[in-house]
């Protein structure tokens, strides 16, 4: 019985010094995670979205008509960016990043007179 005893008391005794350790252990401070990279560039950074910022009202209202300012970036996006617009409105991570629907924004080169061929929507 005295054996018992002499062993909880060493168990009881190295519990009291290991929390008397660990309470006087420095508390670490929670790690910093940096923010996730984004994958998809945002629209200011894609150069042929960029240039078109005279277009978001006339894109969010297409019950207005495109003003000059609107649709001559749109045309020389068109004649020297396609392939950046293209792959603005074919990609669909990037319609989500930029924020626009697709056959708005095709709607748009219709309302500006932009000739875009018939294949050119799928």
């Amino acid at each position: 019985m005295a054996r018992v005893l002499v062993v909880v008391v060493v168990v009881v005794l190295a519990a009291v010094v290991v929390q008397d350790a660990m309470a006087q252990m420095p508390v670490m401070p929670p790690a910093v995670v940096p923010p996730a990279v984004p994958t998809t560039p945002p629209a200011s950074a894609v150069p042929c979205v960029a240039e078109l910022e005279p277009c978001s009202q006339f894109y969010k209202n297409a019950s207005m008509k495109p003003t000059r300012a609107c649709c001559t970036p749109l045309k020389k996006a068109y004649e020297s960016e396609l392939r950046c617009l293209c792959s603005v409105l074919t990609n669909p991570a990037m319609v989500g990043a930029v924020g626009i629907d697709r056959k708005k924004g095709l709607g748009l080169f219709e309302r500006c007179a932009v000739k875009v061929p018939a294949d050119s929507s799928h």
